[in-house]
């Protein structure tokens, strides 16, 4: 695929799998980003862009599509005709649900702490970290190279200027020796929306690079993925083909069905229980 095919693919995901996440009638830029890697295989670097935002706006200047903030200030993109609420049948539609990677192999590719070597079997899945010597690549070890701070400290330095943030305390937040946890606080205190993009920005980025060393060593999706339940899969389907509206209403649907033994089995947060049965607890 050359550059100009890596466009009009671009162009392909995003038209097919536009939906509005603003009044303003718009897609976050973050949004597409992630289905558009999902479905791609690669970023846009493969093909000689430096963000996705320099995809964005080479569309943009083809007239394809509009880019600006939208009424949250993110960075947004608009298409010029409206899309239907229900796509026509024949029009193919995203439906990956979202797999997370077993804690283990997470753990190993992000942390940079404890040093030493990291490794995985590539038959059981056991993942060991920090180790003093290099374990047997002949008795089924493979090398974990983690992902380095400083090129997810550049994502989250991307995602800031896609979206236009040069608030001084969120920037500053990517420089802490925990800018994990302090950059997403930092960004929740002022974007709450935008906090849980950079999470499921950060989430599809850090899958992307194992899923392409688990094909680089020949390693099986088994030992690296959670097992995806059937029940989770159908509703990640939902919900992203449909929108959070629909599954909530499906789910409430599903509620309303049940029996009281059913609904005592299910858990229920103690905020919203407090809420109905003690709400003068609350006030």
């Amino acid at each position: 695929m050359n550059n100009a095919e890596y466009l009009k693919a671009v162009y392909g995901v995003i038209t097919k799998n536009f939906r509005s996440n603003d009044p303003s009638g718009s897609m976050t830029a973050a949004s597409a980003a992630s289905i558009v890697r999902t479905v791609v295989g690669h970023d846009q670097t493969f093909y000689g862009f430096e963000k996705f935002k320099d995809v964005l706006q080479e569309l943009e200047n083809q007239g394809l599509l509009k880019t600006g903030p939208n009424s949250k200030h993110a960075y947004a993109i608009w298409l010029p005709n409206p899309i239907p609420a229900e796509p026509p049948k024949d029009v193919p539609r995203l439906s990956v649900p979202f797999q997370r990677l077993r804690k283990p192999v997470w753990f190993a590719f992000v942390a940079h702490m404890p040093l030493g070597g990291r490794y995985l079997h590539r038959q059981t899945g056991e993942v060991r970290i920090g180790t003093s010597e290099p374990l047997p690549i002949d008795q089924g070890w493979v090398r974990i190279d983690p992902v380095s701070p400083n090129f997810e400290r550049g994502m989250a330095r991307d995602f800031l200027r896609d979206h236009g943030i040069e608030k001084t305390e969120i920037v500053e937040s990517i420089e802490s020796d925990q800018w994990y946890v302090q950059f997403p606080k930092a960004l929740s205190s002022e974007y709450p929306a935008l906090a849980s993009e950079w999470k499921r920005v950060r989430s599809h980025q850090i899958i992307n690079i194992v899923k392409d060393w688990s094909k680089k060593n020949n390693i099986s999706e088994q030992v690296v993925y959670e097992p995806l339940d059937e029940v989770a899969n159908v509703l990640a389907v939902v919900r992203h083909k449909n929108g959070d509206q629909t599954l909530r209403q499906l789910l409430l649907t599903a509620i309303e069905r049940m029996s009281t033994e059913d609904l005592l089995r299910v858990e229920v947060p103690a905020r919203q229980l407090v809420a109905v049965l003690r709400p003068e607890l609350l006030s």
